[in-house]
């Protein structure tokens, strides 16, 4: 990714504009899961919920996860560091930030934290 003015005001705005919607379904989820609260049910009916609130919170932490990431990503850009390698220092390949905007690292540090994990 060429780290021009106009391409990475172009990131922030994508990352902006992500991040708003990643917080609204976080609230909406928060709100319906304290509507829920207050609900009267049956067994069947809370084995059910139990079931859905367990979806919803996995996918709240993703949402979660996914909006640390952006913010990190946001820093960066503010730091003037977008773009380049957290681990190695080096620019990540634009292929790669195209995908996904939020890669703090080059796919070879990237391979290399995810083999340690294992």
């Amino acid at each position: 990714m060429t780290n021009t003015s106009s391409a990475l005001q172009d990131v922030r705005t994508r990352l902006l504009a992500r991040r708003e919607e990643l917080a609204g379904e976080v609230a909406r989820e928060q709100q319906h899961s304290d509507d829920l609260s207050h609900e009267v049910r049956d067994r069947k009916e809370e084995a059910q919920a139990r079931e859905q609130d367990e979806v919803a919170a996995a996918e709240t932490e993703r949402d979660l996860a996914e909006l640390r990431e952006i913010d990190a990503a946001l820093a960066r850009l503010a730091a003037g560091r977008y773009g380049l390698c957290t681990e190695c220092g080096e620019p990540i390949e634009a292929a790669r930030l195209q995908v996904q905007a939020t890669a703090a690292r080059c796919m070879s540090c990237q391979r290399a934290a995810e083999s340690h994990t294992r």
